[in-house]
C-alpha cells in the first residue's frame, strides 16, 4: 500500500496528508463481525488507509472503517444482507448497494442490497486502487466520451490506444483500460451492462482536441 500512496502522489502531491490508517481495534472489531479472517489485502488497505483512503471508489459512496462497521453490525442485526461468500468494504454510493471482495478469488463485486452480486467491478482491489488513483489530477486538459449504443469497445480502444504510442498499464482489466504516455492518459471503463465511458486528459489543449476528434471518428464516440 506504501507503493499505492507513493503513485497517487505522482498526480496530487497532497494526496499522503489525506490518508489515514485504521486501528488494530478498529480492524479487530471488523474481523470481529464478519466472522472470518479479512482477506490480506483488504488488511493492509485498512491499516494504511482505513480511516481515510483519499481516493473514491464508490461514488457518493462510504469506505471508511466506521460505515463497514455499521454496515455489519445491521447485518448481524437482520437490517441488511451481504453478498455471500463476500466481504463488504464499501456502502452505498451512486446506484450502488455494496462494494465487496468475492472471498474464493478477491474479485471485487457490486453487491445488490439482497445476498446476491449484481455484476462484477474490477480482477482485484489493487487494481481498483491504483486504476482510481489514476484518474487524480495532473493534467490540466480533461474531455469525456460515450457512445449511444451499448457496444464492446476494448479490442478497437486498445488498438487505438497502442497506436498513438501509449502504453496499457498494468492494473487494467476486463472492464476498465488504462493507457499512458509522456503527455496524454487514456481511459477506458465498460462494465457488462452499461455503455462505454471514455475519459481523456492531456497536457495541452491542441493535443486533447486532436485526439478527442479521433476518438469521435474513429470510434464513433460522442463528446458528453
Amino acid at each position: 500500500m506504501k507503493d499505492l500512496i507513493d503513485y497517487a502522489c505522482t498526480f496530487d502531491s497532497d494526496y499522503r496528508r489525506r490518508v489515514v490508517g485504521a486501528s488494530e481495534e478498529e480492524i479487530d472489531r471488523l474481523e470481529a463481525l464478519v466472522g472470518r479472517p479479512l482477506p490480506e489485502r483488504y488488511r493492509a488497505y485498512l491499516v494504511h488507509m482505513g480511516r481515510s483512503d483519499g481516493l473514491e471508489l464508490l461514488v457518493d459512496g462510504r469506505t471508511a472503517i466506521a460505515d463497514v462497521i455499521d454496515h455489519y453490525v445491521d447485518i448481524q442485526e437482520g437490517r441488511e444482507v451481504a453478498p455471500e461468500g463476500c466481504t463488504v468494504f464499501g456502502v452505498g454510493g451512486l446506484r450502488l448497494e455494496e462494494i465487496a471482495l468475492r472471498d474464493s478469488d478477491g474479485l471485487v463485486v457490486i453487491g445488490d442490497g439482497a445476498g446476491g452480486i449484481a455484476r462484477r467491478h474490477a480482477e482485484s482491489l489493487d487494481k481498483l486502487l491504483y486504476r482510481t488513483a489514476f484518474a487524480l489530477g495532473h493534467n490540466p486538459c480533461r474531455c469525456l466520451l460515450t457512445h449511444d449504443e451499448n457496444v464492446p469497445m476494448g479490442e478497437r480502444f486498445a488498438t487505438f490506444a497502442e497506436g498513438l504510442g501509449l502504453g496499457r498499464l498494468w492494473f487494467s482489466d476486463r472492464w476498465v483500460g488504462c493507457y499512458e504516455g509522456p503527455d496524454l492518459r487514456l481511459s477506458l471503463c465498460q462494465f457488462d451492462e452499461y455503455r462505454p465511458t471514455v475519459v481523456l486528459r492531456a497536457q495541452a489543449n491542441a493535443g486533447l482536441e486532436r485526439v478527442c476528434g479521433s476518438l469521435v471518428s474513429r470510434l464513433g464516440l460522442r463528446r458528453c
